[in-house]
């Protein structure tokens, strides 16, 4: 075992997350409670170890954020539930193995090794944590993020993501700008346009697609479409 290879844990479980420390004994383990404590952690794991039960954020939610922002960390879902469905979505959003509670804890280091990726393979990207923020803000700003992701379908106003996320508009305005290089009207406007190709490529009318997307003005939604896809939204899948 190499004392290197840094496992992310993020498990609420403090019996289980022991139990596993004690198990991967020789790596370095770091238990996070809850996935929002762990935002300012990902950035250059070599493996999560994902309860799907979490406080805060749906283990399959969180998995959402992670292949959009962290691709390169492989991850192993732990879970009580045998739901074929759960497999099924966790598969889907890239988790590479999957085990059930209680688990031998043989078992549990045979799946860890064959997931731990070889260090010249590793793949490059992912979100970068610009070290500049600190990392409690990082997370609240991550979470922030996520929480913009997960109900993006909505119309969503910025007071509802300060409320989220606890932090005032100025702070909230300077730190979401300097790590994602965007403003929230911004980045709200383009993850709804590339939600927006889905539902019309799914068959949703124009006004269908504005209306579910939380656009009370249809001919405001066009033009957002226009302006950031580069063709009008009547004409994007024709």
């Amino acid at each position: 075992m190499n004392p290197l290879y840094r496992i992310i844990l993020i498990e609420d479980s403090p019996e289980t997350a022991v139990l596993v420390k004690e198990i991967l004994r020789g790596y370095d383990v770091r238990h996070f409670a809850s996935p929002v404590q762990s935002y300012s952690s990902l950035e250059g794991a070599d493996l999560l170890i994902l309860d799907y039960h979490l406080p805060d954020v749906d283990g399959i939610d969180f998995l959402k954020y992670l292949r959009e922002n962290h691709p390169e960390i492989p991850v192993i879902m732990i879970t009580g539930r045998g739901s074929e469905d759960i497999c099924q979505s966790a598969f889907r959003l890239g988790v590479k193995d999957y085990i059930k509670k209680p688990f031998p804890p043989r078992e549990l280091r045979e799946v860890v090794l064959r997931n731990l990726p070889a260090r010249e393979a590793r793949a490059a990207g992912g979100t970068v944590h610009d070290k500049d923020v600190p990392p409690g803000m990082y997370n609240k700003i991550c979470a922030a993020k996520h929480y913009i992701d997960i109900n993006i379908e909505k119309r969503l106003e910025l007071e509802e993501v300060l409320k989220f996320s606890g932090l005032s508009k100025t702070v909230f305005n300077r730190y979401f700008k300097s790590q994602f290089g965007t403003t929230f009207k911004d980045y709200v406007l383009q993850r709804k346009m590339e939600k927006a190709k889905d539902l019309l490529k799914d068959g949703f009318t124009v006004s269908e697609t504005a209306h579910h997307l939380g656009f009370a003005d249809v001919s405001y939604f066009t033009r957002i479409f226009k302006k950031l896809v580069g063709i009008m939204p009547s004409k994007y899948t024709s």
